[in-house]
């Protein structure tokens, strides 16, 4: 139904935005079609419309969600190519990525990365680091999770109930 919404403004003669593109991105990306998720960039572009954040934030998502890490970095590479500085939901899909994958010493750097960019982690990204380390039974490094977490001023709040 998306697509045919974005064909029909085509076919009427007007330009979706980057938001219109991106939502339609996004249903490919949730429903792991990441074929479909890149064609609709291509045709974004096509169309004169550049990608912004959000977009690449979005194709970033899908890959490290497949756990294809060096698909998510080449996302994040393209950005960085246009000029479009990653920002602190990049590195934290990044780094839920490789958590996800059981390279938890590469979400760990990310995680200082954002921090000595002065970039703020959510809790979010510290609870689901914590759970991923307690499940992979990697205790150490829960424990340098969670001082990372207290050190930088992070409340722990109800979000680490869900850990």
């Amino acid at each position: 139904r998306a697509e045919e919404a974005l064909q029909s403004m085509l076919d009427a003669g007007h330009t979706p935005n980057e938001v219109t593109f991106t939502v339609l991105m996004r249903g490919y990306v949730d429903s792991e079609n990441m074929d479909q998720a890149l064609s609709v960039v291509e045709r974004m572009m096509e169309c004169g419309v550049r990608p912004n954040r959000f977009t690449y934030n979005t194709l970033c998502l899908g890959f490290a969600r497949k756990g294809d890490m060096n698909a998510a970095l080449a996302v994040v590479d393209a950005m960085e190519r246009k000029h479009i500085t990653p920002d602190a939901s990049t590195y934290a899909i990044l780094s839920m990525g490789y958590g996800g994958a059981g390279a938890l010493d590469k979400a760990m750097e990310l995680l200082e990365y954002m921090l000595a960019q002065n970039l703020v982690p959510s809790g979010n990204l510290f609870s689901y680091l914590l759970n991923t380390a307690v499940v992979r039974e990697n205790y150490d490094m829960a424990l340098k999770i969670l001082r990372t977490w207290s050190q930088n001023g992070a409340q722990m709040d109800e979000v680490m109930g869900n850990a």
